[in-house]
């Protein structure tokens, strides 16, 4: 039946060349493990309006080295570990209003090295090891909400304070280098 598909299989368009551009259909719910990696021609990914996208899967545009840009739907609550790695053209990654998305796995966007900037949505409360590894043009990331209740996982338990990560180029530091290697969460009140 028409709709009937919501789930993009893994690898389902992995390492076509040929796909410059695709508009996800608003009943897809899940993106899943490589279906676009390595689609090395693919400039625009768009969502159809009132998209119901739920998850991001790891690796799902990996490699798509020509992707500049990305909105990320309100609906989508995880972005799947190394989902945008390597995407080295990758200068925009803006979040719908209202966003609901609570995690960002480790190596999400590592190695988008075209991206300048970032605001965390204030529904995030997990940022994998990793996540912004080697965005060495990451100069800017606003968190949303108040920073007051994020930690790190290291040897111990670290507090970040709110007054240190509402600077964004502090926030960009730690995230890109300092804190590069550990996990972020949000205590939840």
């Amino acid at each position: 039946a028409d709709g009937s598909v919501t789930v993009i299989l893994n690898g389902a368009f992995k390492g076509c060349v040929g796909l410059t551009s695709i508009q996800i259909p608003a009943a897809i719910t899940e993106i899943a493990s490589g279906a676009f990696a390595d689609c090395t021609s693919l400039v625009s990914v768009s969502f159809a309006e009132n998209s119901q996208l739920i998850n991001i899967e790891s690796s799902a545009f990996e490699n798509c080295t020509v992707l500049e840009s990305i909105t990320i739907p309100a609906s989508v609550t995880a972005i799947g570990g190394s989902a945008f790695a390597g995407c080295t053209s990758l200068s925009s990654v803006n979040f719908e209003s209202n966003s609901q998305l609570t995690d960002v796995e480790s190596e999400a966007f590592s190695g988008c090295a075209a991206l300048t900037s970032i605001t965390i949505p204030a529904s995030v409360i997990w940022i994998g090891g990793r996540a912004f590894e080697a965005c060495t043009l990451l100069c800017t990331v606003n968190f949303a909400d108040d920073t007051s209740d994020w930690y790190v996982y290291e040897e111990e338990e670290l507090t970040l304070f709110a007054s240190v990560l509402a600077d964004p180029t502090v926030a960009a530091t730690y995230l890109t280098s300092t804190y590069v290697e550990s996990g972020w969460y949000r205590a939840e009140e």
